[in-house]
């Protein structure tokens, strides 16, 4: 009798202590997840104000390294990185984060690799584009300045994004390792289907 009311009193105070600690290992994922969300879109928005900053200060300038139309593409791709940018911080700030089941956690963090990776495959398609621009801009005589300028500056701009999305890509892949990375089996806990930690 003694030995069964230490056997349970053994796996109450185990299973509380598994509890807290998917919770501890639940809340530290969400925390990194929404800074590394926020983070990623204040860059972009920090990028977008920076390429209005210059490129007006610039566009006009004949001693400027470009021409003209160079600082005209930036000005109207960051008008996009700008709402982007705007709407993925409401975004974040709207968000529940608090998030304490695996599948849905699992589901999330596939759809964020998935668009990350899919902007990448994007921005390479971006400098490509550019290059082509560019490139073909010395063998017309038509609108040559126009398509070197726009040229330059989609390929600066995707070579940017290319950058800052692989970058972000990582960085997510990251979180999810450091929380995956211990070793988990099945378990009921008060958060729903959950897990144990094994040691």
């Amino acid at each position: 009798m003694k030995r069964t009311i230490i056997l349970v009193v053994l796996a109450f105070f185990v299973f509380e202590y598994s509890s807290a600690q998917n919770k501890a290992a639940f809340d530290s994922y969400n925390k990194r997840n929404k800074n590394s969300q926020r983070a990623m879109h204040i860059t972009l928005g920090s990028w977008a104000v920076a390429n209005f900053a210059t490129s007006l200060a610039l566009m006009d300038n004949h001693d400027a390294p470009y021409n003209k139309y160079f600082y005209h593409m930036n000005i109207y791709w960051n008008v996009v990185n700008a709402t982007i940018a705007g709407f993925g911080l409401a975004h974040v700030y709207r968000k529940d984060f608090d998030n304490y089941d695996l599948l849905t956690l699992s589901n999330g963090q596939e759809k964020l690799e998935k668009m990350m990776l899919m902007n990448a495959c994007l921005d390479v398609g971006y400098i490509v584009t550019g290059s082509l621009l560019d490139y073909y801009s010395y063998k017309v005589q038509k609108n040559s300045d126009l398509m070197d300028g726009y040229g330059k500056s989609i390929v600066f701009q995707g070579a940017f994004l290319l950058l800052f999305d692989t970058s972000f890509y990582f960085i997510y892949k990251s979180n999810y390792k450091r929380f995956s990375k211990m070793s988990y089996s099945m378990s009921a806990t008060p958060y729903g289907l959950g897990f144990k930690m094994v040691f």
